[in-house]
């Protein structure tokens, strides 16, 4: 039957080439014809059966259609499914070039399933057959709506493209009112997408559960993006100047935060755009600090109080952030003024290395030098160590003259270099040479998820998970740090009873051998922290210096920080390891002094329990590694985890999995899944 049905179908679209059979039936001798007493019931029985007989061939013809059409949306969806996967990862990785090839082909690919809906006759589909076809009655406004998504979509990764490629640039050159704009446009876009989701969401017969908690999902992503335009926008338009700092963090004198702050900027924002940029000398603001705050106790030993050069004490860098904020705040030059920040961004000398590498040596005529992204570092701070502008009490004034220069610079860029600098930017902020605080909860929410943050990541809350990081101090290791070559290396097992035993590793060897200034050639005395999961055990250590003596000071009317007193309360000394260990963060920190002089490595190796509890027993069972990377260290990390017997690890097929990397992001997440051993069962 269906054969014949499908030669009919060919029939209708092609009448001229039926290849269907054609039966000729000869005409009936009238002896054989139907009495005429049972004329009526076979007449009526003929109609019966012709009417059926339409209606099959009706049913056929548009059931032909249906099935075809249900395949190709299938296939369709498949395409577009693909695609969007493709978007959505290279959206994640700020890869808006790729976002929108693959954006594209979801238009293309929506606007032809649309097209040949249409020419199938879906209308009548919803119209034919009842219930059968009622699947199909809204599909033109499903795909009118999901070719809204996609169109506004494109039109969107162009904003962010733009926005990336030339926002800075708008900001340096004074032209704030057109980035207002711009981001006022990308606004009223995400409003529209938002829009186009809000009436996805009522399709869950034509998309199904699983497109249907995406969209939840999608627009959930879209409000959180369009409150923190929203506050952006309202936060540059201000009618009140911004003030913000830049942070130059020296990553030769390492800090739990980044570097030493030696220096840092003060830029004024004007409705969006540059007013005005000062560079200025920590110990100017310090100078005039009548605040007394009682110092973390490792800094005790070079400075009796905590001001805002060593106030980047926390790897967390929001809480560094408010730190420095505050204190700079109490110092007379601003408190006098009622001036206040409310944001201060953090970059190392990396990422000014970078830049020069990118526009060029830069010549200062007066210093009689040319730098570039070889000799920076060194000659800046032969400059500041030994140079002439010390004699005058003004030894970071090079950094005055050189910053106007740099500006100037990034304003002129052409189109080719500006995709270039974006592109180091982002590296940059993927390895936390740049981070930013702002006090606006909105914008912060926004900026830490987009990577910016430089907070301490949080483990996850539907796997058992495992954290580790590696938290330098320089304490009167003078500006060393930058000879260190340092390794991390974390061996884990999971044991039978799906407890974790955790070995870390950490080799520094200093390389400053020959250098001849004084402050390369020091030992690294080295203040070092290894953050693991809350409610972590240490069993044992090795290669850690001697504890010292403690420092005595008198700190009668002295205050203790709020943040520093939380970390105190928890604060306690591991005799049998000889670890200082504390809560910080919502993570156990334990600590040691790993001291490396000049030509030396040293290796400090910790055993402990990361009191992760992996249910084995469980099919398929997840599980998470993070790894975070402290900002201006230069650093490799290797990473094992072996499976207890019987199972192996879903991505490698082996029951050890391995990670290595010279140059590790900032974050590093691994998502793993334990399953059962296939080769046990043979």
């Amino acid at each position: 039957m269906s054969f014949h049905i499908h030669q009919k179908v060919k029939d209708i679209y092609h009448p001229r080439e039926s290849s269907a059979p054609t039966t000729i039936r000869p005409i009936v001798e009238s002896s054989e014809l139907t009495p005429p007493e049972n004329k009526p019931r076979h007449h009526h029985r003929g109609i019966f059966y012709g009417s059926l007989a339409i209606i099959i061939l009706a049913l056929g013809f548009y059931g032909f259609r249906a099935v075809f059409l249900e395949q190709y949306i299938q296939q369709s969806t498949a395409r577009i499914y693909e695609q969007l996967t493709l978007a959505s990862a290279a959206l994640k990785e700020l890869d808006v070039d790729s976002a929108r090839s693959s954006l594209l082909a979801i238009s293309g690919e929506l606007k032809n399933a649309a097209s040949t809906t249409n020419r199938y006759g879906v209308g009548q589909l919803s119209t034919v057959g009842g219930r059968f076809f009622k699947q199909f009655a809204d599909i033109p406004d499903v795909f009118k709506e999901l070719i809204g998504i996609s169109d506004t979509a494109i039109d969107i990764s162009d904003d962010i493209s733009f926005l990336k490629q030339h926002g800075l640039q708008l900001v340096l050159s004074q032209q704030g009112e057109e980035l207002l704009n711009r981001l006022l446009l990308f606004d009223e876009k995400l409003i529209a997408l938002s829009g186009y989701v809000h009436q996805l969401k009522n399709r869950k017969e034509q998309l199904g559960p699983v497109a249907i908690t995406e969209l939840l999902a999608l627009e959930d992503k879209l409000q959180s993006l369009d409150q923190a335009v929203q506050s952006l926008v309202t936060y540059l338009s201000a009618p009140y100047d911004r003030d913000l700092l830049v942070l130059f963090q020296n990553a030769s004198e390492i800090r739990p935060g980044g570097g030493f702050i030696g220096s840092y900027a003060h830029i004024v924002l004007r409705q969006a755009s540059l007013a005005n940029i000062t560079v200025i000398d920590i110990y100017e603001p310090d100078g005039q600090l009548d605040v007394q705050l009682i110092p973390p106790e490792p800094l005790q030993r070079i400075t009796k109080d905590w001001e805002a050069r060593d106030a980047n004490w926390f790897f967390d860098y929001p809480t560094s952030a408010r730190q420095v904020i505050d204190l700079l705040n109490s110092s007379k030059i601003y408190s006098e003024q009622n001036l206040s920040f409310d944001g201060a961004i953090a970059i190392n000398v990396h990422v000014i290395e970078d830049i020069i590498d990118l526009i060029g040596p830069v010549e200062l005529q007066e210093y009689d030098l040319t730098l570039d992204a070889e000799n920076f570092l060194a000659e800046v701070q032969r400059e500041v160590e030994t140079g002439p502008d010390k004699a005058r009490n003004e030894p970071k004034r090079i950094l005055k003259v050189l910053t106007p220069i740099l500006l100037d610079r990034l304003v002129n860029l052409n189109d080719t270099e500006r995709s270039e600098l974006r592109d180091r930017l982002a590296t940059h902020i993927n390895r936390r040479n740049i981070m930013t605080y702002i006090n606006n909860p909105t914008l912060q929410a926004y900026i830490e998820e987009s990577g910016l943050g430089g907070e301490v990541a949080s483990l996850s809350e539907t796997a058992p998970a495992d954290y580790l990081a590696v938290v330098n101090a320089n304490i009167a290791g003078q500006k060393t740090d930058i000879f260190i070559d340092q390794s991390i290396n974390l061996q884990s097992k999971i044991n039978s009873d799906g407890t974790l035993s955790n070995t870390a590793t950490i080799t520094r060897t200093h390389t400053g051998t020959g250098q001849t200034e004084w402050w390369y050639n020091a030992t690294n005395k080295n203040y070092l922290q290894l953050y693991a999961p809350t409610g972590a055990r240490a069993i044992s250590a090795s290669g850690q210096n001697p504890w010292p003596t403690t420092i005595k000071r008198d700190y009668t009317n002295y205050e203790t920080d709020g943040d520093l007193a939380q970390i105190a309360a928890t604060m306690s000394f591991l005799p049998a390891s000889r670890l200082e260990q504390f809560t910080a963060h919502n993570k156990t920190v334990f600590a040691a002094w790993v001291n490396t002089p000049v030509g030396k490595t040293r290796t400090f190796s910790v055993d402990y329990d990361p009191a992760t509890l992996v249910p084995i027993q469980q099919a398929n069972t997840p599980y998470q590694f993070i790894f975070e990377r402290q900002s201006g260290v230069l650093t490799s990390f290797s990473y094992s985890i072996e499976a207890p017997e019987g199972y192996v690890w879903q991505e490698s097929g082996e029951q050890t999995f391995t990670y290595e990397n010279d140059d590790p992001p900032g974050r590093l997440i691994l998502d793993l899944t334990l399953v059962k051993d296939s080769q046990e069962d043979f």
